[in-house]
């Protein structure tokens, strides 16, 4: 069973994303898009996990979701992971995501020994798609200062997934929804 842990978008954003992606597409990229209603925030990937460990994945968002109070995340830079020069993924990512990366690093500490590490620090970000090949790259990066996208994400809720392959994509499936029902610090 394949699962992750993600913050859904409400369907502003979502249609918002649509709209970036269709700006993008006369450049004939050799791209494979996510689908606009797939986008989410992914808090932390498990991959291939047993069944067993959904009560303790439930468990630990059950214990951390009412520690947390809602907050907002701002995306505002469309760029490349991991290597802009050899880019494998387009994203929208969030410069200022302190609350989100404090959140995943707790669930990340909750969760270390039931699901691998990450390899790598919590990166706040949108995934809009994945490049096959370095086709057309350049007349994207010079589009990108044009590119305007900026959106605030209401973060009051995590969701477990379910991720089915199928040859038309991935398909979500919740398997619980969890709200931020803490009362805020103040503390950015």
């Amino acid at each position: 069973m394949r699962m992750f842990i993600a913050v859904p978008l409400p369907e502003e954003v979502i249609r918002s994303i649509e709209t970036v992606q269709e700006k993008c597409r006369p450049f004939d990229l050799h791209m494979k898009w996510v689908r606009p209603e797939n986008c989410h925030i992914t808090v932390k990937f498990l991959g291939e996990v047993d069944p067993d460990h959904i009560e303790t994945f439930s468990g630990a968002l059950q214990e951390l979701a009412p520690k947390t109070a809602p907050f907002d995340v701002v995306f505002s830079e469309l760029g490349f992971f991991p290597r802009p020069r050899r880019p494998r993924v387009f994203i929208l990512n969030a410069p200022q995501a302190e609350k989100l990366t404090r959140f995943a690093d707790a669930l990340e500490s909750r969760l270390r020994t039931v699901s691998p590490p990450r390899d790598k620090c919590f990166r706040a970000h949108i995934t809009l798609g994945r490049f096959k090949s370095g086709r057309n790259l350049s007349l994207l990066k010079a589009a990108l200062e044009k590119l305007h996208a900026a959106y605030r994400v209401p973060v009051d809720r995590i969701v477990l997934y379910q991720s089915t392959l199928t040859k038309e994509g991935p398909v979500y499936e919740p398997l619980g929804s969890f709200l931020f029902t803490g009362k805020d610090s103040g503390k950015e």
